[in-house]
């Protein structure tokens, strides 16, 4: 874990570079103590139906939530949202120059007892 889920109106299909991203938050990830390799993820929902403000005009919408372990403190998970919202917002500040983008981003969190995961990616990862 951390999960790193991006959701994005349909009008922003051609506008994204989504491997970019995903590359620049896993090497920021990658670099952080806490997080082993291979229970790193990325993935993205392209939303079809969507509302923003008052929707007369062809504005759009980027929502990440970056999903940690509920076991992590606070502030740590505070320190490591606002590291990963400014990736996001250097990552879409050009899109937001030329267009009308709401970004935000939320920290979920994985309870232990009611997140379930088999992963066998780690051991790759593992040094000897």
């Amino acid at each position: 874990m951390p999960h790193f889920i991006v959701e994005y109106s349909a009008n922003l299909e051609h506008e994204l570079d989504l491997d970019r991203l995903f590359a620049n938050v896993h090497r920021q990830l990658i670099a952080m103590p806490q997080f082993p390799t291979g229970g790193i993820r990325s993935r993205a929902r392209r939303i079809e139906h969507y509302c923003f403000a008052d929707g007369l005009g062809d504005y759009a919408g980027v929502h990440v939530e970056l999903k940690l372990s509920a076991t992590r403190p606070q502030a740590m998970r505070e320190e490591i949202g606002q590291r990963i919202f400014a990736t996001l917002e250097a990552h879409f500040a050009d899109l937001q120059a030329r267009r009308f983008l709401a970004l935000s981003m939320e920290v979920g969190l994985f309870h232990p007892g009611s997140f379930f995961n088999s992963n066998n990616l780690h051991a790759l990862f593992e040094h000897p």
